[in-house]
């Protein structure tokens, strides 16, 4: 069966999401929480996984206020877990700005062609890291790492200056928002 990957342009797809909210589960949707909103969205395989994801949420946690001021509305991340360890790695993080997109039934990676085998590292099934940033529901840019040599060390092109530095190239273009 060929794996669909979302390209540039396409329209994301409308999947149901949980949230833990203090002691409730909120379901919310991705077209919905994205609509005439511009996105950033950053994925990684797992939190706690590695010092990699950590990193990587903490500089977007603290480039929140940068990256908002280059056009964007809301930053979300996903991770192939449920709501409740998302929640907790949130908490431990202390993550108070970056939006929660939990995907433990991998509900958004497979609909997307993100979804990689990780059984080689003992993980199963997991989310590729990327970004992606999305207009008005529909995908503007993807930026991706290459998990066939290491995925545990890969982080070149996910990092927050490489999204900031693109945000930052189109602001005087055709393509800013």
């Amino acid at each position: 069966m060929p794996i669909n990957i979302i390209k540039i342009d396409d329209e994301i797809p409308s999947i149901s999401f949980a949230i833990k909210n203090k002691s409730k589960i909120e379901i919310k949707n991705t077209t919905v929480e994205f609509k005439d909103k511009n996105i950033v969205l950053i994925a990684v395989p797992g939190p706690f996984v590695s010092e990699y994801a950590s990193s990587m949420i903490k500089g977007y946690e603290y480039y929140y206020k940068s990256i908002l001021n280059l056009g964007i509305n809301d930053i979300f991340c996903t991770s192939s877990v449920d709501p409740y360890i998302m929640n907790k790695w949130f908490e431990f993080e202390k993550v108070k700005n970056i939006k929660q997109l939990p995907d433990g039934n991998l509900s958004w990676s497979n609909s997307i062609g993100m979804s990689v085998n990780m059984s080689n590292s003992y993980m199963g099934i997991r989310t590729h890291r990327y970004v992606m940033i999305i207009n008005n529901n529909r995908v503007k840019r993807i930026l991706y790492e290459d998990f066939t040599r290491d995925p545990h060390n890969c982080f070149l092109n996910t990092n927050v200056e490489s999204t900031i530095k693109y945000l930052e190239s189109i602001s005087n273009t055709w393509e800013s928002f």
